[in-house]
């Protein structure tokens, strides 16, 4: 049988009202949870509050959202399932990007869905013990699983994240073989909260870093620039992020870490405008906290406008 990976566009805060908690903190219909076990990349201590039936407690990564992060659930044996629900009732806290892959074992994995900003992932009917959700995003808002549920989806009206079976009848008109890979069909679900870009809870107190600022951006030969960045109080570590597109798409962009104010960006090529901004961040058990990110500032390698 062909492997399947389905993808879902966002679907944050759906299966709010189709889903009932019951006495004993589990989903309607949701496979029994009372022996599972999570682990994560990060936070791994917490990882356990998303399977506590408990929608005050939560997994988090309680900081910027990076490729490679991930939650791991070990369902203790084979299940069959076709969806998979986080953060029920909840809105925002979703994954920038995400795949989601299944395993018998542990140790070798298959992708059956992937997509961005969601919390709930159709994975078509599979058989497994293990499931891990693997953040493929950047984004400076934290990912946080409430609640992890494992399920069918068959007694649900899934809303915005339904899936559509194809048509498999062969019209009169034509011998074509009809293409029978299930359809999604979605609507997005607008994301209205306002990202905390720069904030972490400690004991009950706020850390900020305040907005990044560049006091000067200069041409110093052909091929390099200048940047001299205003010293944020409390602050010894400054992202500098330079490219030719205005708009810092990725593949026309670097970044670069410095702990000096005066840095000389080299390699530049000739005859180019850049784009250039800079934010400071600070480092607390093992979490990075970032700041908003400067004013850009643009200059051309032959002189400055």
């Amino acid at each position: 049988m062909e492997n399947l990976t389905f993808t879902m566009k966002q679907c944050t805060g759906c299966f709010s009202s189709a889903m009932e908690i019951d006495g004993n903190s589990q989903v309607a219909g949701s496979i029994n949870r009372s022996n599972w076990s999570a682990t994560a990349s990060v936070h791994n201590e917490n990882a356990g509050l998303s399977l506590d039936g408990n929608l005050g407690t939560q997994w988090t990564i309680m900081g910027q959202q990076e490729p490679g992060q991930w939650y791991q659930v070990d369902l203790k044996e084979n299940q069959n399932f076709d969806l998979i629900v986080t953060n029920l009732g909840k809105t925002g806290d979703v994954p920038r990007g995400y795949v989601v892959k299944i395993s018998n074992n542990g140790n070798n994995w298959r992708e059956v869905a992937s997509g961005e900003n969601n919390n709930i992932y159709y994975v078509g009917n599979q058989n497994a013990r293990y499931v891990r959700i693997e953040q493929t995003g950047t984004e400076s808002h934290w990912w946080a699983i409430y609640e992890f549920y494992v399920l069918k989806s068959s007694s649900y009206d899934v809303g915005a994240g339904e899936v559509i079976k194809p048509d498999t009848t062969t019209p009169e008109s034509t011998t074509k073989v009809p293409d029978t890979t299930p359809k999604i069909i979605t609507t997005k679900v607008p994301d209205t909260t306002t990202p905390q870009l720069n904030i972490v809870k400690n004991d009950g107190q706020k850390i900020t870093v305040k907005r990044g600022k560049i006091k000067k951006a200069k041409r110093i030969s052909g091929k390099k620039a200048k940047i001299k960045i205003k010293k944020i109080e409390g602050v010894k570590n400054y992202q500098v992020k330079y490219s030719t597109n205005k708009s810092f798409k990725k593949k026309y962009t670097k970044t670069i870490n410095v702990r000096k104010l005066n840095v000389v960006i080299k390699k530049l090529k000739a005859n180019k405008k850049y784009y250039i901004k800079v934010r400071g961040y600070i480092e607390k058990d093992e979490v990075k906290i970032y700041g908003k990110w400067s004013k850009k500032k643009r200059l051309k390698t032959n002189n400055v406008f």
